[in-house]
């Protein structure tokens, strides 16, 4: 009966581990920050206010990570930017997607904070469904190894 309820102690730890928001910060505009969409910065984030973050990734598992927007925390600017109008305005059949137009090797920084256990790390390039859940727009991204 211990066992049981250690194992299972451990397993909802690490659930709720790998849950919990990342300090990261995402910049989505394109290769070198220029234009377009596509991730093209993540770095440590130094705020301590994570209330006011937008972006944020998990890992799923060594060759997928979820970027998750959330989409109340947008201004209209951005929701156009992203989906070509206003996240009110969107019906449920409307599909949308996320084009990382290049491969994008993640630092250091990130690979320690996903806990990343692949050699080079990278976001491959191409066209990714999102999927508007409640308030949060999710995209799963696909990872590979550079060798």
């Amino acid at each position: 009966m211990k066992t049981t309820t250690i194992i299972l102690i451990l397993f909802c730890s690490i659930i709720n581990a790998q849950n919990i928001e990342n300090k990261l910060e995402i910049d989505i505009r394109g290769r070198e920050c220029k234009g377009g969409v596509g991730l093209c910065t993540i770095e440590t984030s130094t705020n301590k206010n994570q209330d006011i973050e937008k972006f944020y990734l998990l890992k799923i598992s060594e060759t997928e990570l979820q970027l998750t927007i959330k989409t109340e925390a947008l201004t209209i600017d951005e929701q156009k930017f992203l989906f070509g109008k206003e996240i009110k305005t969107i019906s449920e059949i409307e599909k949308f997607f996320f084009n990382q137009d290049y491969d994008f090797e993640l630092n250091s920084e990130t690979i320690n904070l996903l806990n990343l256990n692949s050699k080079k790390p990278t976001i491959k390039s191409g066209l990714y469904p999102i999927k508007l859940i409640d308030n949060k727009a999710v995209i799963i991204l696909k990872l590979f190894s550079k060798i």
